[in-house]
């Protein structure tokens, strides 16, 4: 696996999980230690993205017809479970037209090939590469789109806490909004979903 912005991204991810350092100039001059190196490519092989899809569906609280999914690539999307638009910088591991996301005050924009639509569904996004996932709030307080927000690991993970204290603070940003968190075994999920739209399965 040849390093990009994409892998350099889930890597980081990975090294917060694992509670490793994170060395840019490593992942560069592709000098990461191998048996880190297989340990990650493992770590990829054996996502829980899948679980994390079928969780979503379980919870039914969107039609996910209706959403699309936020700033995702190849090995961490769940569009191969849940078909769905993608939105994202990383579309290029899809096969697809570079977009992105763009926020005005809460109001959304998607920026494709130096277009800017308009879109009218859900959103959905889990386990965030950083913090602009905090800018949603502004999203859901409009109440023109849905809002669906997850994340999950194992409960061993370095970032455990870490990701529990993220869907704190974005708890004290949102209204009318429902939580669901659930373990299985050394595994958890939690969700977060807005209501505005309440756009259910048939």
């Amino acid at each position: 696996m040849d390093f990009d912005y994409y892998t350099s991204v889930l890597y980081k991810q990975f090294c917060e999980t694992r509670g490793y350092e994170y060395d840019l100039k490593s992942v560069i001059k592709g000098e990461i230690d191998l048996a880190i190196y297989d340990e990650f490519v493992s770590w990829i092989e054996n996502s829980l993205v899948d679980e994390y899809a079928d969780y979503l569906n379980k919870l039914k609280y969107h039609n996910m017809s209706q959403a699309i999914e936020v700033n995702k690539g190849k090995y961490d999307t769940i569009t191969g479970t849940i078909p769905m638009p993608t939105v994202s910088p990383f579309n290029y591991t899809l096969g697809k037209p570079y977009s992105k996301l763009n926020l005005t005050d809460g109001i959304v924009f998607v920026g494709l090939d130096n277009q800017l639509l308009l879109p009218g569904r859900i959103f959905v996004t889990h386990n965030p590469y950083d913090n602009s996932i905090l800018k949603w709030p502004k999203i859901q307080k409009r109440k023109e789109h849905d809002i669906s927000i997850g994340f999950y690991g194992l409960t061993t993970d370095a970032n455990y806490q870490f990701r529990k204290e993220q869907v704190r603070t974005l708890l004290r940003y949102l209204n009318d909004c429902q939580v669901d968190f659930d373990t299985d075994k050394d595994k958890y999920f939690i969700s977060i979903n807005s209501r505005n739209k309440l756009l259910k399965h048939n």
